[in-house]
Order: C-alpha cells, then structure tokens, then sequence
C-alpha cells in the first residue's frame, strides 16, 4: 500500500485512510483525494497513532480490525486526546469507523468510543462521500464522479 503522503494543507482537508486492506486503502484514497483532500495511510493501528500524533486530520476512515492497535483502541485514544485538549485530533475530526460487521451493536458501540459513523464493508466510495457531506466534514463533492468500491467477497 502507498505511504506517500500529499502537501500539506490545513487539518480540515487532511484525511487519514487507517486499513489493512490495499485495495480499500487505495479504493478510499482515491476518492478522497478527488474530492479534495490530502490523503495519507496507515495500515495499522500503531502506525495511525504515529501519523496522528506528527499532525491534525479533518478526516479519519478507520477500519476497526486493524493489527497491531485496534480500531476501538484508536478510537479510545484519539477520544483521550480530544478530553485532554490535544490539538492532534480534535472534536471537529470526522472519524468513519469500517468494518465487516457493522451491525447495530458495533455501529452503537463505536459511536460511543467517538466514531461519527460506522460503514459496513462492503460499501461505495459514494457511499463514503454521502457519510462524509452529511456528517459535515466537507462541502458538496469536487467531481461528478460517482465511481463505486467493488465489493468484497
């Protein structure tokens, strides 16, 4: 998976992709950064602890069963930074929690750890952007485009 990241810009247009999965992370990328963000990667949980500490991000999309450092724990630390006042990752940082099993035990539960939304995998890329615009992350998309994720198997 790359790891290249783009120019900087303000944290409201930087987008963090955390996914073990290199063709989501790519899949994600890509749509985020036709719509306008600066998109960087992790493909696990300590390496997105990492990314977020050296910077503030607008957008997190995290998978939840990441290696490593989970998703749930990245969301109990990034929860512990915003009550700590951390600028790193702050409360107006849009966290889309993915999953395979995003029923509504887990989509509660990561809500309440501070994810915004949850996104059962398989899912669009347009989905992703509607999750994104409603949530309030972004104005309406940079692109016409509306190229989908291929579902998983």
């Amino acid at each position: 998976m790359p790891h290249a990241h783009a120019a900087p810009r303000s944290a409201s247009r930087r987008a963090l992709v955390v996914e073990d999965d290199p063709f989501y992370a790519g899949s994600i990328g890509r749509r985020l950064a036709r719509d306008g963000w600066a998109v960087s990667y992790a493909d696990d949980g300590l390496e997105a602890r990492e990314l977020l500490t050296a910077g503030a991000f607008g957008l997190v999309v995290l998978e939840l069963e990441i290696p490593d450092l989970n998703g749930w724990e990245l969301l109990r630390y990034m929860r512990g930074l915003w009550e700590l006042g951390v600028p790193l990752a702050s409360e107006s940082t849009l966290i889309v929690a993915t999953s395979r099993d995003a029923d509504e035990e887990v989509s509660s539960f990561a809500q309440r750890l501070g994810a915004d939304q949850v996104l059962g995998k398989p899912f669009t890329a347009t989905e992703l952007a509607t999750v994104v615009i409603k949530a309030g992350a972004r104005e309406a998309p940079a692109s016409g485009h509306e190229e989908g994720i291929e579902p998983l198997a």
